[in-house]
């Protein structure tokens, strides 16, 4: 059981698919900016859609460094 969801239009052109399978699907419930800051869908869609002028083209290694985590990585530029 799937259902088709109306997204908003800049949902739709950052191409999120609007199709979702019925377990997936809860009831609305607002952000709390105090307990877990930055996941508004505003600062969401502020992030640019343009393609990036370089790309990872692997994970080489990494190691934990406290609780982050340190990646390697190989770019497209090098």
């Amino acid at each position: 059981a799937a259902f088709r969801l109306k997204l908003p239009p800049d949902m739709t052109r950052r191409r999120i698919h609007d199709v979702f399978h019925a377990q997936l699907l809860r009831p609305y419930v607002p952000n709390d900016d105090e307990r877990f800051p930055g996941r508004s869908w505003a600062q969401v869609a502020r992030i640019p859609l343009e393609k990036p002028q370089s790309a990872i083209v692997e994970v080489v290694s990494h190691r934990k460094i406290g609780d982050d985590f340190l990646f390697y990585s190989k770019w497209t530029d090098g």
